[in-house]
């Protein structure tokens, strides 16, 4: 449920971001994200995407955690322990992805073998 509201946000976010339609998604993206949303899933696109936005994901958040570094450390405030702490759990984040990667991966994998042999 959570890949599915993951993939809404995309969604509104480019529509949004759409010269075409300047503001806040209407009713109408809305409906015609969760029609996209449908095709994918029929077209089996949505397990393809699925891995690059956990990817994305942590990507992001190293990025931002950087950011932050840099930012305390030009004005002086960098507090060495609170940025430790934050690194660790973005790299928590990072491998908890990777291993949600992997394991997928194994399950697509089985299941694809089990039906050839069947």
């Amino acid at each position: 449920m959570a890949i599915r509201t993951i993939l809404k946000n995309i969604l509104a976010a480019q529509a949004s971001a759409s010269p075409a339609r300047p503001g806040p998604p209407g009713k109408a993206d809305l409906i015609e994200n969760q029609d996209k949303l449908d095709k994918m899933d029929n077209q089996g696109l949505r397990e393809k995407l699925i891995p690059k936005v956990l990817e994305n994901n942590a990507s992001h958040a190293q990025q931002e955690h950087q950011k932050h570094h840099n930012q305390m450390e030009m004005l002086g405030q960098l507090d060495t322990k609170k940025c430790q702490d934050e690194k660790n759990e973005v790299e928590a984040t990072t491998r908890r992805s990777s291993k949600q990667r992997t394991t997928r991966d194994t399950r697509t994998r089985w299941t694809t073998e089990s039906t050839r042999t069947s």
